[in-house]
């Protein structure tokens, strides 16, 4: 999808809270991991979080309009160490094991295309540091959004707005991150009062660590 596309797409966002996910805060905390990438960060509300707790955050994005948002938040002051960098999840300019975490929310429904989800996940996996963790949220097949939509087979709906997504299940999503050991794989629902029609979106959380030993 084109820089254009993305652009479009964040202008129709609205910027949210303030937002620390407690359990991946807990387990970075014991495991003493300050270095965070965040992969398609948008307009920063979930990372600002983090950076405001004095984390090291790199933020990577491909749409110039998020990144005009993230780099406008990475000069205050009370963001202690965040660096903005535009790139396409597909080829991240980053060496392996260069981060001790990696979050990647609302990003992967994006990828119609079996081959590149499995290369989005892929690159994602491949920069986490040994004993770091991985943490992503993606749309889930139980979102009742879907049902608006045309199917396009695999998993994948063309929206009334013409935004294409791709929907997951637990067990696609397990195999796609099938290196970590999970410590936690969720569904969970969240009302979109967003539009003329409430409708229910369903998610999935996973979260896990790169640990050599055996789950």
């Amino acid at each position: 999808m084109s820089r254009e596309y993305w652009d479009q797409w964040l202008a129709g966002k609205t910027k949210g809270d303030l937002f620390v996910d407690m359990l991946l805060l807990k387990e970075m905390m014991q495991r003493h991991l300050s270095t965070v990438l965040d992969i398609g960060s948008g307009d920063g509300s979930f990372i600002r979080g983090l950076g405001k707790l004095g984390f090291r955050i790199t933020c990577v994005d491909y749409s110039q309009q998020a990144l005009c948002y993230l780099r406008s938040i990475s000069q205050d002051p009370t963001m202690k160490h965040m660096d903005v960098v535009c790139a396409h999840i597909l080829s991240l300019p980053f060496f392996d094991d260069s981060f001790g975490v990696v979050t990647s929310l609302n990003v992967m429904n994006f990828f119609l295309d079996e081959s590149e989800r499995e290369k989005a996940f892929e690159e994602a996996l491949r920069v986490i540091k040994p004993g770091g963790i991985f943490m992503a949220v993606v749309l889930s097949t139980e979102d009742e959004g879907r049902e608006r939509g045309t199917p396009l087979g695999g998993g994948n709906f063309q929206l009334p707005d013409g935004k294409c997504l791709h929907y997951y299940s637990p067990s696609e999503l397990e195999g796609l991150v099938d290196p970590l050991c999970i410590h936690k794989l969720e569904q969970f629902h969240v009302e979109d009062t967003s539009h003329d029609v409430l409708h229910t979106h369903g998610f999935i959380r996973v979260l896990g660590s790169l640990d050599e030993k055996v789950c």
